[in-house]
């Protein structure tokens, strides 16, 4: 962390945890609970970011900070029913994450080495589906709130990741 400028530093802070909760702000009045519309219960707001890299601290830090965001707004748009959660999610393959694969046409999860689907209790790396999947269990969770759904295919319960 010695060698972040603190332009590096504010740009992590904005990025990941400035834009949170100033979308989150700005979505308050469409989540708040209306009986006289029909609204009994609230919306739900879902905040996400997990792991960090080496050398990267802002990076992880401003996560860090979305937890502290994440239980602070659960118990403040508590007052309108809103749910406020966090998912925490491990390593997602997503397109353009191996080149060599995008280059075959392949599916960029195909395109992961099998080493690095066999470092996760679970035998792959995350799809995007997992992510969607996660998102619509916390929005249909009625009574999930300031809740961390972590889901990495149990890597964050082995003592030593990909030893």
């Amino acid at each position: 962390m010695d060698d972040i400028s603190l332009d590096e530093w504010n740009t992590y802070i904005e990025t990941n945890l400035t834009s949170a909760f100033l979308v989150s702000q700005a979505c308050i009045p469409l989540l708040k609970a209306d009986e006289v519309i029909g609204r009994p219960d609230g919306g739900s707001t879902i905040n996400g970011g997990r792991y960090s890299e080496p050398n990267l601290g802002g990076d992880g830090i401003s996560k860090a900070g979305l937890l502290g965001l994440t239980y602070s707004m659960a118990a403040s748009a508590s007052t309108w029913r809103i749910r406020v959660n966090a998912i925490l999610p491990g390593w997602i393959s997503v397109q353009n994450e191996c080149k060599e694969a995008d280059e075959k046409g392949m599916d960029a999860h195909d395109g992961v080495l099998q080493e690095s689907h066999q470092t996760h209790p679970a035998q792959r790396v995350g799809k995007g589906e997992d992510i969607a999947e996660a998102v619509e269990f916390l929005m249909g969770a009625g009574f999930v709130n300031g809740h961390e759904l972590v889901f990495d295919g149990g890597v964050s319960r082995l003592k030593y990741p990909g030893a």
